[in-house]
């Protein structure tokens, strides 16, 4: 009889529950979840990076690209009016 009852201690002690198995894969889902999403903002992040100094790259260009043609300019040959 007592050996008996230390077989059912051993092995209700080597399982895991149905509620230990859900907390354990709802836990390890979540921090997969959090440790993918951070990768993919930091792979996507550059990228953006990149076109923001891009793009801000060339509108001070076009800035400096007018701001000479006005300086060079002689006179203003047409003048024109906006229909509101």
């Amino acid at each position: 009889m007592l050996m008996k009852n230390k077989k059912q201690n051993l092995k209700s002690a080597i399982g895991f529950t149905l509620i230990e198995a859900v907390i354990y894969l709802a836990i390890a889902g979540t921090s997969l979840y959090f440790i993918s999403s951070f990768a993919f903002n930091s792979m996507f992040g550059k990228a953006k990076i990149d076109t923001v100094h891009d793009v801000n790259d060339n509108g001070k260009a076009l800035v400096d690209q007018i701001a000479k043609d006005v300086q060079s300019a002689v006179g203003v040959n047409q003048v024109y009016n906006s229909p509101n």
